[in-house]
């Protein structure tokens, strides 16, 4: 069972899977004398560190004398796709940020600053796990769902949001076969901060993925910057007596089922994996998939 806190190339490149081996992909920095970070000296590295870099491909820096909380941004701006992440005392921490498609396009033109409350950077490296980024995704990662866990997502997430009608939050196959559990979406604690609620009827609920319809719960392009109504949106989640997992990706999508029309190969085989990138045998139980044919991949759905 993967158990990491915090964050998949375009919805295909199937032979890579959650379970690939982790290679490292290029190093920024490193220095036997760590750097030290704080709210008012922050560290950056320059746009030209990510000239070759991928979406899925994840960031990771290597941190010492932890207190707090960090942050990472590009031009001042917390960088799209980055979560809230309390850091908390520690002599050494290793962090994790996955690059979705709008994160790349940020650290691309304006690089990276690492900013926070009183910390040190060791290291800073580019590495590739074979994480499998959905279309749409406005994060992806491992956020481990044991008890009550929310997970933080700065809505800067929803800079280039175009009215996508439907929120999918992915989750692992730790899940089993539990389809309930309590899923939340919010910006603030307060009444006046609920966008939908599992016990509302709002969240439909798979093993793999819980979907909320925006538009029903009158969320639009016009009126999302108001909706937005704090610094993050907030995805709650309690297993409700079945296995803990991960949520492993929050994506943004227009149409209903997702299913593109291609024309495959049809002498080749067809194979079907998760949204994870593992390969499913047998019976297909209610979900979300990838259909793979030669070299076409089209995501389908199992009712």
């Amino acid at each position: 069972m993967k158990k990491i806190l915090t964050s998949l190339v375009a919805v295909f490149a199937m032979t890579a899977t959650a379970s690939a081996q982790e290679t490292l992909v290029k190093t920024i920095f490193t220095t036997e004398e760590p750097v030290a970070v704080s709210w008012e000296t922050p560290l950056y590295f320059e746009a030209s560190n990510f000239e070759d870099v991928a979406v899925g491909y994840f960031i990771q820096l290597d941190l010492v004398n932890t207190t707090d909380v960090i942050e990472i941004k590009s031009d001042g701006q917390k960088l799209p796709g980055s979560r809230f992440c309390w850091l908390g005392d520690n002599e050494s921490y290793t962090y994790r940020a996955y690059i979705t498609k709008d994160m790349l396009a940020a650290l691309q033109v304006t690089g990276l600053e690492i900013i926070g409350a009183n910390f040190k950077v060791a290291g800073a490296s580019i590495h590739n796990d074979g994480f499998v980024m959905p279309d749409g995704a406005i994060w992806g990662g491992y956020f481990w769902v044991e008890n009550w866990n929310t997970l933080e997502l700065f809505k800067e997430a929803f800079n280039n949001y175009d009215g996508q009608r439907y929120l999918d939050v992915y989750l692992s196959a730790d899940n089993g076969d539990n389809t309930n559990y309590v899923l939340n979406v919010r910006t603030t604690w307060g009444d006046d901060g609920i966008w939908a609620q599992s016990g509302d009827g709002q969240v439909e609920r798979t093993t793999t993925v819980a979907t909320i319809d925006l538009q029903a719960i009158g969320i639009t392009s016009e009126n999302i910057a108001e909706r937005l109504n704090s610094d993050r949106l907030m995805i709650q989640g309690n297993p409700e007596g079945g296995n803990p997992f991960n949520f492993t990706a929050v994506a943004l999508r227009h149409d209903p089922s997702g299913i593109t029309d291609i024309t495959a190969d049809e002498d080749a085989p067809v194979e079907f994996f998760n949204l994870q990138g593992v390969r499913v045998s047998g019976d297909l139980t209610p979900g979300l998939y990838i259909r793979r044919q030669g070299s076409v991949a089209t995501k389908i759905a199992v009712k």
